[in-house]
């Protein structure tokens, strides 16, 4: 049992560590898609986090469900803010990409 907290800490650094490998692959991306269809292939590359995001999420519920482990408040809770935050990062995007200045955001 006392590896469980070590997991927990590689995990962290893992998702670090592939939170810059993405972040950098976007900005490469980005230098490399003309400024006319930037918006479109964000929105396109969105989308298919949201899809992955939301299978994800029915996954884990559905396995949560299962295992009992949704009938503590707390755990629910805790995924709710999960699930509210991603929802909120989504809805940030799209407000920040609908408003583009008019020269890029044209398809």
């Amino acid at each position: 049992m006392e590896d469980q907290p070590n997991r927990h800490v590689d995990l962290l650094a893992s998702l670090a560590l592939d939170y810059q490998r993405k972040y950098l692959e976007l900005e490469q991306f980005i230098q490399n898609v003309p400024m006319d269809k930037l918006p479109l292939q964000l929105k396109a590359l969105a989308e298919s986090t949201t899809d992955r995001f939301r299978s994800a999420q029915l996954l884990l519920a559905r396995q949560m469900s299962t295992d009992g482990a949704l009938q503590s408040e707390e755990t629910l809770q805790m995924l709710s803010v999960i699930f509210r935050c991603f929802d909120e990062m989504r809805i940030v995007f799209q407000i920040l990409l609908e408003h583009l200045p008019p020269k890029v955001n044209q398809p």
